[in-house]
């Protein structure tokens, strides 16, 4: 929608900033569609909010969640005017590693950083769902994981850094 968006500082873990419509760097909130933006996820706990990554809207990975932030039915996109609406998608919560997306989904790592998860919509569900990428093996994360990346070529393979300095892969077979 041109515009950067940035979440979770220290002292305002659940909020989310846009910048003004096709200047990046300009944050100006306004009441105006062009204007710079700031919202808060409003939940029953506080929702610390440890990466954001765009599929269809804005997912949102949070210490306790994963939320979407759509815009209102009927409308073409988020602004001042028309604020986004939160909703809560899955409640595994999120370690603070970058997420990848992986074709109309996104894979990230669970709060306790030992299982890969990927979100992704399910017509037939009417929603998102969080499948689990490593219950078979969960084993192989050891004692954690620190960070993500996606080989596209010539299979798919997700390549995950653990704790220790090791690597493990999943090796993803398009459905």
């Amino acid at each position: 929608q041109n515009r950067l968006w940035w979440a979770g500082t220290e002292y305002e873990p659940n909020k989310l900033w846009a910048s003004m419509l096709g200047d990046f760097q300009n944050y100006r909130l306004s009441s105006n569609d062009d204007g710079g933006m700031a919202f808060a996820i409003a939940s029953d706990d506080m929702q610390e909010i440890v990466w954001i990554a765009s599929l269809n809207g804005l997912v949102i990975g949070t210490t306790t969640s994963e939320w979407t932030a759509r815009q209102a039915d009927g409308q073409n996109s988020i602004t001042p005017t028309n604020p986004p609406f939160f909703k809560q998608e899955s409640a595994n919560g999120s370690a603070d590693v970058a997420p990848v997306r992986v074709g109309e989904s996104i894979v990230f790592v669970d709060r306790y950083r030992r299982r890969v998860r990927r979100l992704f919509y399910d017509a037939n569900a009417g929603g998102y769902l969080a499948s689990d990428l490593t219950g078979l093996a969960e084993h192989v994360t050891g004692t954690g994981i620190t960070s993500l990346c996606l080989q596209k070529r010539p299979e798919p393979v997700l390549w995950c850094v653990k704790d220790d300095g090791g690597m493990a892969s999943l090796t993803l077979v398009p459905e």
